[in-house]
């Protein structure tokens, strides 16, 4: 339908906008890029049309253009900042910026309570800053929405936040529920972080690899994969792999993906000293 708007009329923002979410939403990332910034090329004082444009570039794992893009819809829409703050705490929270990224989520929550990714975030936002009562708490309301009506993205959140807590074994049940219910879930990052913490490398490294072929972007995931091959002994690999994580993001830094002081370090410091090491092994600061 939208397709058939721009054919009538290709100078309305409006289809294009919503043909790049469409293509996000069936993994048609590249298209939905470009339809979204057609989008905004025929209306720059859209703030929904920035808006969408977060969303596409959030779920590309763009957070730095996705953040800019949502600073601009605030700025073109100052009476409603609140209608963005979602796509605002998952920027922050993929740059690594978890502290900024609480408070824009828990507005969220409150705006919307169900919303399931918000409490992900949240976990994973306290994990990293060594807040356990904080992520316990966000994962439990996950628990409790699964338990009262289970779904496939239910449970990847659930496998989200657990992860980031370093419960591996229960992010992995999560993620078996969730393919149950639907085959096409996508969350094999999470996947191939919990197989790394487990020290199953191997089935980690084949899971983030089919993660990437759809998420070539994720720096998080390049990051990870170098560490689990330092620990193959496959040192070209893992170079490789933290020069990809570095080209998209030049910022990254061992402290950022496995910062001292976090969840997972207090309950495995061994583990997390380890894969420390590796990551400095493999080329990151």
């Amino acid at each position: 339908m939208e397709q058939r708007a721009a054919a009538l009329d290709d100078s309305l923002a409006f289809p294009h906008s919503v043909i790049g979410l469409i293509y996000t939403l069936n993994g048609r990332y590249d298209q939905a890029v470009a339809e979204a910034q057609r989008g905004i090329a025929l209306d720059p004082n859209s703030a929904l049309g920035y808006f969408w444009l977060a969303e596409v570039l959030n779920n590309r794992v763009r957070p730095a253009e996705a953040l800019a893009a949502v600073k601009k819809a605030m700025r073109l829409d100052p009476r409603n900042p609140d209608s963005y703050l979602w796509q605002q705490g998952r920027a922050y929270a993929l740059l690594g910026r978890w502290k900024e990224s609480i408070l824009p989520l828990k507005r969220q929550i409150d705006r919307q309570p169900g919303h399931l990714w918000a409490h992900a975030f949240l976990a994973f936002d306290y994990s990293f800053l060594g807040d356990g009562d904080g992520a316990r708490a966000e994962t439990a309301e996950i628990e409790r929405a699964v338990a009262a009506r289970g779904s496939s993205v239910g449970y990847q959140a659930l496998a989200a936040g657990l992860v980031s807590q370093g419960k591996s074994a229960e992010a992995l049940a999560a993620l078996d529920k969730a393919a149950r219910l639907d085959s096409r879930h996508n969350y094999v990052w999470a996947q191939g972080w919990a197989y790394s913490q487990q020290g199953r490398f191997t089935e980690a490294i084949s899971s983030f690899k089919r993660y990437l072929a759809a998420y070539p972007n994720d720096f998080w995931v390049h990051a990870l994969l170098a560490g689990d091959y330092i620990e193959l002994g496959q040192d070209d690999a893992a170079r490789a792999e933290a020069a990809e994580a570095l080209r998209l993001n030049q910022r990254l830094t061992v402290a950022m993906i496995a910062p001292m002081g976090s969840l997972n370090d207090k309950l495995h410091p061994v583990e997390s000293e380890r894969f420390r090491a590796d990551l400095h092994n493999a080329g990151l600061n």
